[in-house]
């Protein structure tokens, strides 16, 4: 059965990515519209335990979703009375899985790209917080480094860039050198399947440059390349992995998703505490079966920056690149039913009653205000 439902989900995102540059689909309701819900009995014990379950896509192997391991690993989840399950499913059977109502997974917290695709579909995905903030990297072989510290027409126009497919950085980047006055449309995009053929194709003079997660721009320096930007330099805090679920599943599940996110919140404060710094590396590398080498080069060494503001503002700049790079059909237009504030305010505010001193709140209100358009807090 489990085999079934994986090829229906394939079969369904392979639909929706194929028609990502077809007419644009029905508007999915918002989330930010949805009641608390309530029902069932004292005695309908199946019921309570489903609505207080939130399952979260955990790829194995993985620790870009730390902040959720870590609330899992620590026990905040338990301490805030929500019970998270992590499960296996990933990418785009992931988003397929929820906005077809599947009850084997509620919330996807890696990607962004796949997600405002899905969601200019019509497809029921809605962005209710955040992940991480950039963590890319521009390369370029080490002797043309100098050449393109220097972003003008002269040094980016008719070049070609390897990438990933629909790479978060290259969208993004595409557009802040648009912004910068670059003509992007003579730019030539070899798409390449693994990151390290991304770099092999600029040591072999196949590209002028690539785009590259940063943990893999520094591991890829032996081959000769070397980092122009880190893409966060050019756009600072540009939206990478968005926390996402389905509108219905918000509205059926809203109080376990507003304690999901209040542990969040909780454990990134912990995160942030240099002192806690050995404790956090020790507990992912033992959950994700990395070394404890590796967890603290990705998180703290490359400069990876978790962040589970929602970001309504960064949002709505890569869901415009999309548009502005054709991977999105230019009409689509119902990003804003795409995006629920309101578990991250609800969230927010309840730690900011229990700690109204809280500097680490404090500064997050500040932060989430700035970045949130529609921030009603």
């Amino acid at each position: 059965m489990k085999a079934v439902k994986r090829i229906i989900w394939v079969l369904l995102a392979a639909v929706l990515i194929a028609g990502s540059l077809a007419a644009c689909g029905s508007k999915a309701s918002s989330g930010s519209d949805a009641a608390a819900t309530g029902g069932g009995t004292d005695g309908d014990k199946d019921f309570y335990a489903q609505e207080n379950t939130i399952r979260l896509s955990s790829p194995e192997g993985q620790v870009r979703t730390a902040l959720n391991i870590l609330a899992k690993e620590l026990g905040y989840y338990d301490e805030e009375g929500v019970n998270v399950e992590l499960v296996n499913i990933t990418g785009t059977d992931a988003l397929a899985a929820i906005s077809s109502g599947s009850n084997d997974i509620d919330a996807l917290a890696t990607g962004i790209i796949s997600d405002l695709v899905f969601a200019a579909q019509g497809s029921d995905i809605v962005v209710f917080a955040g992940t991480a903030t950039e963590g890319s990297a521009i390369i370029a072989r080490a002797d043309d480094v100098e050449r393109f510290k220097d972003i003008t027409p002269e040094n980016y126009e008719n070049i070609t860039i390897s990438t990933q497919r629909n790479s978060t950085s290259w969208i993004t980047m595409r557009g802040v050198f648009k912004e910068m006055g670059i003509d992007v449309d003579t730019i030539t995009v070899k798409e390449i399947d693994s990151q390290v053929d991304v770099a092999q194709a600029v040591v072999k003079g196949e590209a002028d440059l690539g785009f590259l997660p940063t943990e893999y721009a520094n591991a890829t320096r032996e081959l000769g390349v070397e980092i122009v930007y880190e893409t966060g330099e050019l756009k600072p805090n540009y939206v990478c992995c968005r926390q996402v679920s389905s509108a219905a599943k918000l509205q059926e599940k809203r109080s376990a998703f507003v304690a999901f996110e209040i542990a969040n919140l909780r454990t990134w404060e912990f995160y942030q505490d240099e002192a806690n710094r050995d404790v956090v590396i020790s507990t992912l590398a033992k959950q994700s079966g990395q070394t404890e080498d590796y967890v603290n080069e990705y998180l703290f060494v490359n400069r990876t920056k978790l962040d589970q503001n929602p970001n309504e503002a960064g949002v709505k700049d890569t869901y415009e690149y999309l548009k502005q790079a054709s991977v999105i059909d230019e009409d689509c237009d119902a990003i804003d039913n795409h995006i629920d504030l309101s578990i991250f305010e609800e969230a927010l505010s309840t730690l900011l009653e229990r700690e109204p001193e809280n500097e680490f709140y404090q500064q997050l209100l500040t932060a989430y205000r700035e970045q949130n358009p529609s921030a009603t807090i």
